[in-house]
Order: C-alpha cells, then sequence, then structure tokens
C-alpha cells in the first residue's frame, strides 16, 4: 500500500520536527604522533636566562700528548692540554595565540568574566540545551595542537626557515658532515670529531631485499656510532624507510605456525622492526616534508639533543587587555627555548635511494 503526503502535511511535520544531532567532543581528523616532540619535550631542562641570548657549554675532542719511550739520560717531552672548546647556542622566544569575541561564546551559552590577570568563563544553566560541542574547549584544544604541530615542524628544521626559530634536527644532524660548516659555534671541518655520521642514497629496494643491503648498513653504522663511548636512543623513520627493513627481514626469513606477529593465530602481518633493541618508530612528519625514505638515529638526553627552556617560561600562559572599544578576547601561551646538543658523533642520518 503506497501513502502520498500533501504539501501541507508535508509542512506540518517540517514544522514540529528537528534533525537528530550527536553530542560531545569533536572528532579529530588529522592529529599525527609526534615522537621527536613527545620526548624532547618529556626530558626539557631549565636554564636561567643569559646575556646576549646565549647558552653556552665547553666541548673537547683533541688529544695531542703521547707516551714516549727513554733510556738513561735521554731527554723527556712535556706537554699543556689546552683543547676544550666552547659551543654556543641561542635561546629564542615562540608566541602562539587566539582571539575570539564574547558574541561566539554567548552563542554557545558561555559567559565571560574578565579580570585583570585572566578570563574565567561559565557555562549559563540550560547551556547543554544549545550546545552540540564546547566551543571553547575546542578552541584552546585547538591552539595546543596548533602549537604542538609548528613545534615539531620547528625542531625538525634546521632553523633557516626563519631567524626566530630554533634550530632543530637538521641543524645538528647534516647530509654532509665533512663539509667546513660551524655548528654551536665550531667548524665540523676542522673537528672530526664535531660531525654527525651520514649515509644517504644506500642502494636497498624491493629487488636485492634478500641481499640486506640496508640492514647490513645500518649494523656498520651502529658499531661507529658506538664508538665513542655513548649510543642513539632512538631510530625515527619514514615509511618508506620501514618498509624497506619489513622487506629485507621477510625476505630472509619464513613464517613460522604463529604468524610474525605472533598472536597464537596465523597473522601474516608482521610486528614492529627493532633494531639494538630500539624500535624503528613511524614519524609521520618525515612523511609530510617529502622525506619518507630517511631515519635519523638520534640520542636524546643529556649527551644528545636536549630541548632548553627558561625557568617559569614554557608555555606560559597570557590574557592580554583587550580594546576597550571591542568585545574581543585574547589568549596566548610563550615559551623561550633553544636546543643544544652535547655530542654529534653518535647521532646520524640514512636514507635509501
Amino acid at each position: 500500500m503506497t501513502f502520498s503526503l500533501s504539501a501541507s502535511q508535508i509542512q506540518n511535520f517540517m514544522a514540529a520536527s528537528i534533525e537528530f544531532h550527536m553530542r560531545g567532543e569533536v572528532a579529530k581528523q588529522s592529529i599525527q604522533d609526534k615522537h621527536l616532540l613527545k620526548m624532547l619535550e618529556a626530558g626539557s631542562k631549565p636554564f636561567p636566562g643569559g646575556k646576549d641570548k646565549k647558552i653556552t657549554y665547553r666541548v673537547k675532542g683533541d688529544y695531542v700528548g703521547a707516551e714516549e719511550g727513554y733510556e738513561g739520560d735521554d731527554q723527556v717531552s712535556y706537554y699543556n692540554p689546552s683543547e676544550i672548546r666552547e659551543a654556543s647556542i641561542i635561546w629564542y622566544e615562540r608566541h602562539i595565540g587566539l582571539t575570539c569575541t564574547g558574541t561566539e561564546l554567548k552563542m554557545a551559552g558561555i559567559t565571560v568574566t574578565e579580570s585583570d590577570v585572566k578570563y574565567t568563563m561559565k557555562d549559563q544553566k540550560q547551556a547543554a540545551a544549545t550546545r552540540l560541542a564546547n566551543i571553547w574547549d575546542d578552541k584552546m584544544e585547538d591552539m595546543t595542537e596548533s602549537r604542538s604541530r609548528s613545534r615539531e615542524r620547528m625542531f625538525w628544521a634546521d632553523g633557516s626557515a626563519s631567524t626566530k626559530d630554533v634550530p632543530g634536527v637538521k641543524y645538528w644532524i647534516v647530509d654532509n658532515p665533512t663539509v667546513p660548516l660551524v655548528v654551536a659555534g665550531l667548524d665540523q671541518g676542522a673537528n672530526t670529531w664535531w660531525r654527525n655520521r651520514a649515509r644517504l642514497g644506500i642502494v636497498a629496494n624491493l629487488a636485492n631485499a634478500a641481499s640486506q643491503v640496508l640492514v647490513d648498513t645500518l649494523q656498520f653504522e651502529y658499531r661507529q656510532l658506538t664508538r665513542y663511548g655513548d649510543k642513539p636512543t632512538t631510530l625515527l623513520c619514514g615509511s618508506a624507510f620501514i618498509e624497506q627493513l619489513e622487506r629485507e627481514l621477510r625476505a630472509r626469513g619464513q613464517y613460522t605456525q604463529t604468524g610474525w606477529s605472533d598472536t597464537g593465530t596465523l597473522d601474516v602481518s608482521m610486528g614492529d622492526v627493532n633494531f639494538k633493541g630500539m624500535r624503528a618508530q613511524y614519524e609521520p612528519h618525515l612523511d609530510d616534508i617529502g622525506e619518507s625514505k630517511r631515519g635519523y638515529w638520534l640520542n636524546i638526553g643529556a649527551n644528545g639533543l636536549c630541548q632548553m627552556h627558561m625557568d617559569g617560561e614554557l608555555d606560559k600562559s597570557h590574557a592580554p587587555a583587550r580594546d576597550p572599544k571591542e568585545y574581543v578576547i585574547y589568549m596566548a601561551r610563550t615559551s623561550t627555548l633553544a636546543m643544544k646538543c652535547r655530542r654529534r658523533n653518535h647521532m646520524g642520518v640514512y636514507s635509501i635511494a
């Protein structure tokens, strides 16, 4: 049986009903892991300030003395060590701020109370009746995630994009460590101990996966990275770099009864690839900048890359006074940051062709 509705009936239904809208937190669609940022911020160290925005520290790599043989009244020599060098970095000020109008918040059922130092947000009693998502919470989340994204980009870059950016990984870990280049005040060309490792364009691909070219190269490189008594702490990679490691592992292995992932079922997937106990972690940002074929062996910590922050100036919140002619709210966060590296010779950059 078929029913037909008149125009007046349809109009009546439209006036008497509403769409169903789900409430709750906004579903974020594009948030990626930021392993480098997470590790650097977890180990951030404070500093008190400093003249000319400079932080200095001492490094040493040359030992020029030598033991010598003697007999009877042979003359012997003496030397006076003077090989300490000063490395220096600069601290930078960073800002992110957002703005919104009081009208926007009122429409979402939020009342704003102003004071000299902050804004206080209070929900109206029946705010839930008109709200599908908390607009203020979303704005604050947006600022936090935007800050994290921009800082992740900065910490991977070399600082050349802006004189106000903190030089990051690519400042310390360069593609050609043998050329004359001043890094933190020291010339890597003249000081072999002030160099990272680099092997780019490694000829490793699907066709030669069984030859384990990439695995063999990393095995050799890891030995060199541990040559001076320290070692990398993390391996951050683009997707193609990890894929080649997986290909080489599969090409020289065989499926077990439980599969590669050892879940108790015949699973054709593969667990995470590890090297010397370090997981080859996928760093999405490398894909974003067209470097999916790269991997970075880094030391994050006191002897390697370390974020520095001025004491009391890390993600400091601000509520700037609004223009009295406009009911516009301003919120900001600032940080005073630097990145220090005490040693470069136990870190490296690698890529496949």
